[in-house]
């Protein structure tokens, strides 16, 4: 119940957002947020890995990771230049994300929003729809589809085909 009224105050907070799409790819984007499920640890290295490659085109990247773990004595990760993270007890009683960190990366104007959320995480999903970011690339299927400016679609869910993906298409639009 309570999940389904922070989705109410997500479509009230999406109708009064104002955002002008820019189509960014890897020449002249200069800034990127990747958001993403940080539960599993194999999911830190690959997000890690493609953060490097971004770097290696001059795309300043931040990554935030959400790790859907309950109660306060689940570890966070240190969070370290560039990559925080985020958990259950850090959302309020709706799923809304709380920390002032996360109201800074989704007040941020980013140049690129890429979402590596293979599954439906409503934080994950609030963060996105409400980013002031000029391009948001995800994969299709669920909320991405309304929220995300180029979505992909993937024979099966894998983040590092997914990476490999974005960075194919990133290289290919726009180009002159």
């Amino acid at each position: 119940m309570f999940q389904s009224i922070g989705k109410y105050i997500l479509k009230r907070r999406k109708k009064r957002l104002s955002r002008e799409v820019i189509t960014r790819n890897l020449d002249t984007a200069k800034t990127a947020l990747i958001i993403y499920n940080a539960t599993e640890a194999a999911n830190v290295e690959v997000v890690k890995k493609f953060a490097r490659r971004l770097k290696e085109e001059l795309i300043q990247v931040e990554a935030l990771g959400f790790i859907n773990a309950k109660g306060k004595k689940s570890p966070l990760p240190e969070s370290q230049y560039g990559y925080s993270y985020f958990n259950q007890p850090m959302l309020n009683r709706f799923g809304i994300p709380e920390p002032t960190f996360i109201k800074k990366h989704i007040a941020n104007n980013y140049h690129l929003l890429i979402d590596l959320n293979l599954a439906e995480q409503f934080p994950l999903q609030y963060i996105a729809s409400l980013s002031k970011a000029d391009f948001k690339i995800g994969l299709s299927g669920d909320y991405r589809d309304e929220v995300c400016d180029l979505t992909l679609s993937l024979q099966s869910k894998n983040l590092e085909v997914l990476t490999e993906q974005i960075m194919t298409y990133l290289a290919m639009i726009n180009r002159k």
